[in-house]
């Protein structure tokens, strides 16, 4: 039975690939949408690359407000303009979306190619390419890059896979026009195709033993090396050029190495123990860990075409942050995936064949020496022969790492528990009030739905007052029409910039930065629920939600002082408030917050409110930034009293 479930496989392997294919795009399509629909795209980069789209579409090729002047002075990725044809069809960043999910589905097809000829001498070739495409669809690593944002760099996987593919065909012009069609994707692809020049002298070598090359064989080896680094260094001056700084930015990554490239290069051999040091830290070892257990310990057995990796590898180790969990989570892992994929494939087929060796060796191998090794050797031959073991630890250990690699868990529990039901409610209504074509200034998790216009602006860099990774200023224009906010991610700014050494100065300027802006673009509150508001340029404010009073002191029996620096004094009767809102009742609990500055305040203090059962249990609690985050607890005046108007929303 099971030999006939195998023959089946293997002659309708193509159609199952490419129905496998299919439920792929579907199920993580349908995915995107809801995370989408949910305001839970806030990492700005699907913001930012559907602006860019946006513009490009119009013909203001690669031109950014969000990141001025120009994405240009971010990455070079030429592919950008030919996808922004499909793009016109539909200005919308849920079509990146799709397309992201359509291209990492495509990816299963060269695996499938690829897998073929590897298993070319094997009878059951196209199961075994089936199985790999429908492993690779199944890897936690795919998932993450697909749900995190948006990208450009999973094109990259699929064409060299392509690439791959030709180069094991040895078919020379499409393997060359792979190679092209790859390094437009993003300029750091070249750390990738460079290492094909290297891998084949290693494959020339294992096959002849020698390395006398005719000149056939020279193409294959410097073409990759040329243009590789022709579009490297070529792509770096194009971004130098249009980076305000007139300098590739993402540099200062390695600023602890040099200055330049040169520098980097030549301290990596005059500090080899510096570099060493940098090199062994606990963030590489989980990436490595990460990347290895995702493929099933595969890559170890077939470790020569790990040098595909070797490149991104070396970019992301000697970088300052390093290696960590944060590369397998994100899109960072796409230029490892061909690396380890074929390397996986490659692994697979020796696990096989030293399996089919295994079984043919029916005397056990204990020793009296290395008596433990020993014990460990027969295990491992157990473990071998016996086929249904065997495939029950893979399958488990496939699920046990989507369980913890894997970003489905966590959307599982967001969508089973539907805990943001009444905050997608009230941002969808306040989304409703700012016109498709009004300037404006957002906050991470509006920045992506609102992003399909010329002129946005990120609030994380108002509130810094710089553009990222520059001492450059973050200009706006004169006139924005709408800011629309969600205090929460004065939170955010918290956590990311005043614990960072490198961001603490621009951290404590942050509350200055905003009262400019208010006062500068006279914007008035149009409407305030919860942790959401909307305001309007040279509009009066709708309640009175923040004010300050010099000197003002008032008392009343629920007062309190905390830590000898913050007396509340106070509030009004709480008012429970419905709003129709989606066909829906949403209620709110409308009351003013008073409070008083004993002295000067070093520490940032944040509100936290509870709901209790008539058990006194607390069944849900929220924690908002005091005075919105607008005037943190840290630029506070003695005596001043500050009232603050929440309308809270009740779960």
């Amino acid at each position: 039975m099971i030999n006939n479930f195998k023959s089946y496989l293997e002659k309708h392997s193509f159609k199952l690939l490419w129905l496998a294919i299919f439920f792929y795009v579907l199920f993580f399509c349908l995915i995107c949408l809801w995370k989408y629909n949910h305001y839970l795209y806030n990492a700005l980069d699907l913001a930012i690359f559907n602006q860019v789209f946006y513009n490009t579409s119009f013909g203001h090729w690669f031109e950014s407000s969000i990141q001025p002047p120009t994405y240009l002075a971010d990455h070079f990725e030429p592919l950008i303009l030919s996808l922004s044809f499909i793009y016109s069809f539909w200005r919308d960043p849920r079509l990146l979306l799709i397309l992201q999910s359509l291209i990492l589905g495509l990816a299963a097809w060269p695996i499938y190619l690829i897998t073929k000829e590897i298993f070319s001498q094997c009878q059951r070739k196209k199961f075994y390419a089936l199985l790999a495409g429908l492993f690779f669809l199944a890897n936690p690593l795919v998932h993450n890059i697909n749900l995190f944002e948006f990208h450009i760099l999973p094109w990259a996987i699929v064409l060299i896979l392509f690439t791959f593919y030709f180069y094991q065909k040895k078919k020379f012009w499409p393997f060359l026009a792979f190679i092209i069609l790859s390094l437009l994707v993003r300029e750091d692809v070249s750390l990738v195709i460079f290492m094909f020049g290297p891998l084949y002298l290693i494959d020339f070598y294992r096959q002849y033993y020698h390395l006398k090359l005719k000149w056939r064989d020279l193409f294959w080896v410097l073409v990759p090396l040329i243009l590789s680094l022709i579009w490297f260094f070529s792509a770096l001056r194009v971004i130098s050029f249009f980076n305000p700084d007139s300098h590739y930015k993402f540099l200062v990554y390695y600023a602890w190495l040099g200055g330049s490239f040169s520098e980097i290069i030549i301290n990596i051999f005059q500090h080899p123990l510096k570099v060493i040091v940098h090199l062994l830290n606990i963030g590489n070892l989980e990436m490595l860990l990460g990347f290895f257990f995702s493929f099933l310990l595969l890559p170890l057995w077939s470790p020569r075409y790990l040098l595909l990796t070797f490149g991104v590898f070396s970019q992301i180790v000697l970088g300052a942050p390093g290696g960590s969990e944060l590369i397998i989570n994100t899109h960072y892992s796409s230029l490892f995936l061909p690396g380890l994929i074929i390397s996986s494939l490659y692994g697979a087929k020796i696990f096989l064949e030293r399996r089919k060796k295994i079984i043919k060796e029916s005397q056990p191998i204990i020793k009296k020496n290395f008596f433990v090794i020993a014990y460990f050797q027969e295990t491992f031959r157990i473990l071998m022969r016996e086929k249904q073991l065997l495939t029950i630890i893979v399958v488990v250990a496939l699920i046990f790492f989507n369980l913890t690699f894997g970003p489905l868990v966590g959307f599982a529990s967001h969508y089973l528990n539907d805990i943001q039901k009444e905050e997608k409610i009230i941002q969808d209504e306040l989304l409703k009030k700012v016109p498709a074509e009004a300037s404006l200034i957002a906050s991470y998790g509006f920045l992506s739905n609102l992003s399909s216009r010329q002129n946005i602006y990120a609030l994380n860099y108002v509130f810094l007052g710089k553009k990222q990774m520059s001492e450059k200023s973050y200009l706006l224009p004169d006139k924005i029409d709408w800011l629309v906010v969600n205090f929460n991610d004065f939170l955010y700014f918290q956590l990311q910039y005043k614990e960072k050494n490198e961001f603490k100065n621009d951290y404590l300027k942050g509350p200055q930065n905003i009262k400019k802006l208010f006062q500068e673009k006279n914007f008035g509150l149009v409407e305030i629920f919860d942790n959401f508001a909307v305001f309007q340029q040279n509009k009066a404010d709708k309640i009175n939600f923040v004010q300050i009073i010099k000197n003002g002191e008032s008392k009343n029996k629920n007062s309190f002082v905390l830590n000898n620096e913050i007396n509340y004094l106070g509030a009004t009767q709480a008012l429970i408030l419905k709003q129709n809102l989606a066909n829906q009742q949403v209620k709110f609990l409308e009351t003013t917050l008073f409070w008083r500055a004993l002295k000067k305040i070093e520490k940032e203090y944040q509100l936290k409110l509870g709901f209790e059962d008539e058990k006194g249990k607390i069944v849900h609690y929220k924690v908002y930034p005091l005075v919105y985050g607008l005037y943190p607890t840290s630029a506070w005046q003695p005596d001043e009293k500050i009232a603050v108007t929440y309308r809270f929303l009740i779960p």
